[in-house]
């Protein structure tokens, strides 16, 4: 993700000269904030540095350890992996790992007219301990009542409980029989919220048509806003594949990370009849100016980096030849109609670098396509959801007839950065929210110094 020049300037870098590790969870600090002394030590035979971190007041008990405030392992680099690290889970911020998902089935109604969309989600689930709770995180949506299939003990259960905690946005479900260690569950769950202007999760945008204004949908999740959109596990080491499917209007146009597989008008024959009542509910308002359109499944991926969008967009398009697979790639940008001639020389930056980076990587581009989407109200520069591109329209676009250098320039680093994302930060992510900086560092580097030179 890009920051803008603002709220760079008002952030300072966390920095250690102990290790690539020893940053809090937020990776920056604002003026105000305690200062930290950490000590670093070495386990002969792993090789495994661990740090401690010590208040600055504590300062004069070193080298006794009077107050250790917060203790784990750290290597030189980062695990970075799909699969779950055995970290300390004592962590506040963590979820339980009783459980881990593996795929989302996620269902969004989206109404621009009423500002408000409803959704239903099919969490996949390996049960890795044996539990009668599920926790996972949610924040700013109605919940619907909550059940679990479990193919240990072929029955399905509701909810016998539950709690919600808003400082922490997680809920808690209760369930009356335990899930068998080992066994496969699948958690369902109905939910609704509204589109607001706060840009975060599933937010609504405005722009003028002739006078009036008007409204499209689209999401920005980093760093924790995709549970404002669908509960989930929303942290970045819990992947899994999502499966996406939209109902909208049938004069707008739907957009995610990887390209429909179907769309087709609403009719009633369309509807099944074992369909789960939170489900069903979503069709039974429909009628023949609703579409649905459903999306390939995505590859193992972090929440953070999920995306949609609903709205009466217009695109400019191209395709580029991939160095490695040979494949030949469609690439769009999507805009409103009043802007979309501004957004010609973004594409063709960004057919320009992906198949540099394919070289570089020496890695294919796994997606079979990179759309990117000029949005009017958007909070950060631009963000790397995979396969679908975000970001303000001073990033994206171009006059013409009156862009100079600079402003080139800026268009040319913005999408060379989140283009660097599509392969470190979404086929590699960090463990946590501590190493974010490897990210954002390493798309600077190459977006913004190696790839914009060639």
């Amino acid at each position: 993700m890009l920051l803008t020049a603002t709220q760079r300037a008002l952030t300072r870098p966390w920095t250690s000269r102990a290790c690539y590790g020893c940053v809090p969870v937020s990776g920056t600090r604002t003026t105000g904030q305690k200062r930290w002394y950490h000590k670093v030590t070495t386990q002969e035979k792993t090789g495994t540095r661990n740090f401690i971190r010590y208040k600055t007041s504590h300062l004069s008990s070193l080298p006794e350890v009077s107050s250790v405030l917060f203790a784990r392992h750290c290597s030189t680099l980062p695990e970075m992996s799909t699969a779950p690290t055995p970290v300390a889970r004592d962590d506040e911020y963590r979820l339980p790992i009783n459980v881990k998902p593996t795929h989302y089935d996620l269902t969004v109604k989206t109404d621009l007219e009423k500002l408000e969309f409803d959704g239903f989600v099919n969490i996949r689930l390996d049960v890795q301990r044996e539990t009668s709770s599920i926790t996972l995180n949610t924040s700013s949506l109605e919940l619907g009542k909550a059940s679990i299939y479990s193919d240990a003990l072929k029955t399905e259960q509701e909810q016998t409980g539950g709690s919600f905690d808003t400082a922490s946005e997680r809920v808690t479900y209760l369930f009356p029989a335990a899930l068998p260690a080992g066994s496969k569950a699948e958690l369902r769950v109905g939910f609704s919220g509204k589109l607001t202007g706060s840009m975060m999760g599933y937010y609504k945008s405005t722009y003028e048509v002739e006078g009036k204004q008007k409204a499209y949908a689209l999401t920005q999740f980093e760093p924790t806003a995709a549970r404002r959109a669908f509960p989930c596990w929303d942290e970045p080491l819990l992947k899994a594949t999502f499966g996406v499917t939209l109902i909208s209007r049938a004069d707008t146009v739907n957009l995610s990370n990887m390209p429909a597989i179907s769309e087709e008008v609403y009719s009633p024959a369309a509807a099944k009849p074992n369909e789960h009542p939170d489900l069903a509910k979503l069709f039974s308002s429909l009628d023949d100016t609703w579409k649905i359109t459903q999306f390939q499944s995505t590859p193992p991926m972090s929440t953070y980096i999920v995306a949609f969008a609903n709205g009466h967009f217009e695109y400019l398009e191209k395709s580029v030849s991939m160095p490695l697979s040979g494949k030949n790639l469609p690439l769009r940008i999507y805009a409103t109609a009043d802007i979309i001639h501004q957004a010609q020389f973004a594409l063709d930056v960004k057919a320009s670098v992906l198949p540099l980076y394919e070289k570089v990587f020496d890695v294919e581009y796994p997606l079979p396509k990179l759309d990117t989407l000029v949005a009017t109200d958007f909070d950060a520069g631009a963000m790397e959801n995979w396969g679908l591109i975000t970001g303000r329209t001073n990033a994206f676009l171009l006059d013409p007839k009156n862009a100079d250098l600079q402003a080139k320039k800026w268009v040319a680093a913005v999408q060379s950065h989140e283009v660097a994302h599509m392969w470190f930060g979404n086929i590699t992510t960090m463990e946590w929210w501590n190493y974010l900086y490897l990210n954002e560092g390493f798309a600077t580097l190459m977006g913004e110094v190696i790839i914009a030179d060639k």
